[in-house]
């Protein structure tokens, strides 16, 4: 149930997040076997996933806390093919009932010859006070420990959800 981010792996394992259960799956299409994993954060709704270029598994998760509006986007970074994963860094927190984070798509830089190699974005929207929903990102040139602040893709009056960005092979978003 609640199936997202379906990934093929270069092994051709198919990865994928299930939001509400809190768990990280590994389907082997071959035997059928399937390994659920478990995040390091309680609770903390795994939606989005990508490899980076080293072949590290990254996880975006969003948290949201129901008692005083908090929420975020954390990302969480396994480098032992998901049999760990360290804690999450937030790329994204918000303190406020008036703006509310969502809809977290997470995407790598693994082209080659592009000048952003390697490179991580995290992609939401920011749900606004007056009703709009840019789509925001930020992006991270060290493996997710640090990110950049936070750049608005359109207006702030845009009302964008749920995109799905890619890397072209130039680095273009």
């Amino acid at each position: 149930k609640d199936p997202h981010t379906l990934i093929f792996d270069k092994s051709g394992i198919l990865w994928f997040t299930v939001q509400n259960a809190n768990r990280i799956g590994r389907l082997d299409p071959k035997t059928g076997d399937i390994k659920l994993l478990t995040p390091p954060t309680a609770k903390s709704r795994p939606y989005g996933m990508a490899f980076g270029a080293d072949g590290s598994v990254y996880v975006s998760s969003l948290a949201i806390n129901l008692n005083n509006c908090d929420s975020g986007v954390a990302v969480s970074r396994s480098t032992d093919g998901g049999a760990t994963f360290a804690d999450p860094v937030f790329a994204q927190q918000s303190t406020t009932c008036s703006v509310s984070d969502d809809k977290n798509w997470l995407v790598t830089d693994t082209q080659p010859n592009s000048p952003f190699f390697g490179r991580i974005y995290q992609f939401w929207s920011e749900f606004l006070p007056s009703g709009a929903s840019p789509q925001v990102v930020r992006w991270s040139d060290d493996n997710g420990k640090h990110w950049s602040g936070t750049h608005f893709l359109a207006s702030r009056k845009q009302f964008a959800q749920n995109s799905q960005a890619f890397v072209q092979p130039d680095g273009a978003i």
